[in-house]
């Protein structure tokens, strides 16, 4: 291992999954770090960071910063699949909802930023989040514009927030909770 970032477990074939950092490449092991084998090679200077693993469709997704896209591979490396490549800048780390089939990724550029879209890199939409130090729930899109307070009370602090049936459920406390 040179410089591991990103990492994953699957389940399915019992392997851990990672991005290196400094040797442009994805590799999988056993467990107790025999068997380790490069998944997939990329090109010198990809800056792969972010890994997340579909075992599902038998798919790792992954950041590569050097290209600024994200991208998947089979488990074998035997097709790479380019899933994002507009609007990109320095993306980081990625997470999979199989669920709902949606991919999020961080992306440290300017401006730094949280996105979401399809996993099939389809449909980039709008992000909700919980502002706590200004008492808010906020949403804006994927591209930074049309940011938005959806809720707002100042004696309240906003934790954890859900959508259903285009409903917004959310966690608070008001400050005239007492213990």
């Amino acid at each position: 291992m040179n410089y591991p970032v990103g990492i994953d477990f699957n389940p399915t074939d019992k392997k851990v999954y990672w991005t290196d950092l400094r040797g442009d490449v994805i590799k999988r092991s056993n467990l107790d770090g025999t068997s380790e084998e490069i998944v997939k090679s990329l090109h010198s200077g990809s800056y792969l960071f972010g890994l997340a693993i579909d075992m599902v469709s038998g798919l790792v997704y992954f950041t590569e910063g050097g290209a600024d896209i994200i991208a998947a591979v089979t488990l074998d490396g035997r097709q790479h699949f380019t899933l994002v490549t507009e609007d990109m800048d320095q993306p980081q780390e990625i997470a999979l909802d199989l669920e709902r089939g949606l991919m999020f990724w961080t992306d440290n550029g300017q401006p730094a930023r949280i996105e979401k879209a399809a996993m099939d890199g389809t449909h980039r939409g709008r992000l909700y989040w919980c502002d706590s130090y200004t008492h808010k729930i906020r949403s804006v899109l994927v591209d930074g514009s049309d940011m938005s307070i959806v809720v707002e009370n100042s004696g309240t602090t906003y934790y954890k927030i859900a959508f259903l049936a285009d409903n917004l459920y959310f966690s608070a406390v008001s400050e005239r909770y007492e213990r």
